[in-house]
């Protein structure tokens, strides 16, 4: 590792492990229940957010500086950065104008984190983060078991399912913890991952399954622990071939695509659909509402979210909480930021099965799965497995399009 990038990586680190301490309280209890703890929490967490945009305009320019051509004046120099850098320069455009028109800036705050860690080593960062995660969870468990943070107790609708928060804000919220935990903790083991660490996962999994009855999180992980054992048994190097990118991108399409049809399309009144409404308890019912309300925005739109599931309740008259990302990323951020992740997963997993880094494809196809019916995306401070996309934010034109080449 060279001396820019190790610095940096450190410098990273402890800005990252600031940031979630000061971020993850959102999820949790504490921030409505010990009020003292709201403003340093938000005052550090804002000077972390600044921190890592330094580092974003760091990265920027140390690329620049690599890359400028001394004989072109330096209008030339940034015109031609600009343009051989699309995949930096038409995100960062896009997020930037959402920002005012739906009064949504979670994705400029990702792509942000994004780029500044797209030159320093992500296994380090998974490493320090695996540890502050795990030590904030425990924490909230025994806070809530010596009586400082409530548990909150949901039933499921038409069952006699107790579901437990314990200091988080709702049951989902614990076991959507517990998923990105053991994301981190795959992606650092890699070809390590063995059979003995599938079993511990899922022993941890099915507690917190039993307590919080969070469907898709359970089987996310579950599906995760399962795919990533076989490929280390069988070998990931045979994972790495072009069987595998198209597999990824004929998956990243319709998993993202289909939400949208299967709810403009949805009618009670057939049957099959009824009962896959029925199982995605009334999301269809719901999303086709929503979307027939405030359609397809450009940009997104400043949607009133009523019912979001924390310790305020569910059970709103007006409640209209959409939970797939996919559907409730395009109505908060447009369908041009949906369009832009779609591509981005695609050319991700291209670069990830192309580098044989088939740890990151399997987990990136569980957590897009947990997508469909989880609110996941743009929560940065929830999910890191998102920053996987630092390795191809800063690849010019050229080292983009022969990720679709044949050749190393």
């Amino acid at each position: 590792m060279d001396r820019y990038k190790k610095i940096k990586t450190m410098i990273q680190n402890i800005i990252l492990v600031l940031y979630y301490i000061s971020a993850l309280p959102e999820i949790t209890m504490i921030l409505a229940e010990q009020g003292q703890w709201y403003t340093p929490m938000n005052q550090l967490r804002t000077i972390t957010v600044d921190a890592m945009v330094v580092c974003a305009a760091v990265t920027i320019v140390h690329k620049f500086l690599e890359e400028r051509d001394k004989e072109q004046n330096l209008i030339q120099q940034g015109l031609s950065f600009i343009i051989n850098h699309i995949a930096l320069f038409i995100p960062l455009i896009v997020f930037t104008i959402i920002c005012p028109v739906s009064k949504n800036t979670y994705q400029l705050k990702l792509f942000l984190f994004i780029i500044a860690m797209s030159d320093t080593d992500l296994d380090e960062h998974f490493k320090w983060l695996l540890v502050v995660n795990v030590l904030f969870m425990f924490s909230i468990f025994y806070m809530n078991r010596i009586g400082m943070l409530s548990d909150i107790v949901v039933g499921r609708s038409g069952s006699d399912v107790v579901r437990h928060s314990y200091g988080y804000l709702f049951p989902l919220d614990f076991h959507g913890h517990l998923l990105s935990i053991c994301f981190m903790y795959m992606y650092i083991r890699k070809e390590k991952f063995s059979v003995f660490d599938a079993c511990m996962v899922n022993v941890a999994n099915v507690m917190f399954y039993m307590q919080t009855d969070a469907r898709m999180d359970m089987v996310a992980v579950t599906m995760a622990s399962i795919l990533l054992c076989f490929v280390n048994i069988v070998g990931q190097e045979k994972f790495s071939n072009g069987i595998t990118k198209v597999l990824c991108w004929i998956y990243t399409l319709g998993l993202t695509i289909t939400p949208f049809l299967v709810t403009i399309f949805y009618n009670p009144d057939v049957p099959w659909m009824y009962r896959l409404n029925k199982i995605f308890s009334d999301r269809l019912t719901l999303q086709k509402k929503v979307l027939g309300e405030h359609g397809i925005p450009l940009f997104g739109k400043q949607i009133n979210w009523v019912g979001w599931g924390g310790y305020d309740g569910t059970d709103k008259p007006d409640y209209n909480y959409v939970d797939c990302s996919f559907i409730r990323d395009t109505l908060d951020r447009g369908i041009l930021f949906e369009i832009i992740f779609i591509i981005g997963c695609i050319c991700l997993f291209t670069q990830m099965t192309k580098k044989k880094n088939i740890t990151g494809v399997v987990l990136m196809v569980c957590f897009l799965f947990s997508c469909l019916t989880e609110m996941h995306v743009v929560l940065i401070n929830f999910y890191p497995i998102m920053f996987l996309f630092s390795s191809i934010v800063m690849l010019r034109n050229q080292e983009m399009l022969g990720l679709f080449t044949k050749g190393e």
